[in-house]
C-alpha cells in the first residue's frame, strides 16, 4: 500500500477544504441571487397586478384581452395570458383541520346543509372560494367564526 507524504496529505487535505468552501461559497452565492431574483420578479408581479386590476378586490383569475396586440403578444409570451390571484385561509383560534370539520358539522345542519358542506371545503384543506361567495349569509357567518380569508401574492401564468 502507498503512502503519501506529509505534504502530499496536507495539500490533498488543503484541497479537500478549498473545494468544500468553494462550493459552500457558490451555493451562498446562488442563494442570494435566487433571493434578489424572487424579490424582484414579486415587485414586477405586483406592479402589474397594480396597472392591469387597481381595483381588484375578489379572488379570481382574469384572462386579459390585449385588443389589436395580441399577435404581437402571442410571438412573445404564448397563445394566452392569464393572472391568477389567489386567496388563502387561513385558521382562527385552532388546527385548521378542526376548525374545518367543526364548521362543516355547523353547515350541515342547515337547510340544504350536508349538500353546502360537501361542496364547500376540498380535502387539502383549500377553501372552495367560488361556493363560499355563493353561500346563503348564515353559512357565510358560520365560516368567518372559523376561517379567516385573506390575500394571497398574485401570480401571473403564460400559457
Amino acid at each position: 500500500m502507498a503512502t503519501l507524504s506529509k505534504e502530499k496529505l496536507a495539500a490533498a487535505i488543503a484541497e479537500d477544504k478549498r473545494l468544500k468552501d468553494e462550493a459552500l461559497a457558490e451555493w451562498k452565492k446562488n442563494k442570494e441571487t435566487l433571493k434578489a431574483a424572487a424579490e424582484a420578479e414579486k415587485k414586477s408581479r405586483e406592479k402589474a397586478i397594480e396597472y392591469w386590476f387597481p381595483d381588484r378586490d375578489q379572488s379570481s383569475s382574469f384572462t386579459i384581452s390585449f385588443e389589436g396586440q395580441k399577435e404581437k403578444l402571442s410571438a412573445q409570451f404564448g397563445k394566452t395570458y392569464k393572472f391568477i390571484d389567489p386567496r388563502t385561509t387561513v385558521k382562527k383560534d385552532q388546527n385548521v383541520n378542526e376548525a374545518v370539520d367543526m364548521m362543516l358539522d355547523e353547515i350541515e345542519k342547515l337547510e340544504n346543509g350536508k349538500l353546502l358542506a360537501d361542496r364547500l371545503v376540498r380535502w387539502n384543506p383549500a377553501l372552495d372560494k367560488s361556493e363560499y361567495d355563493k353561500l346563503p349569509e348564515k353559512a357565510v357567518e358560520i365560516v368567518n367564526e372559523y376561517l379567516e380569508i385573506k390575500d394571497s401574492s398574485p401570480q401571473l401564468k403564460f400559457e
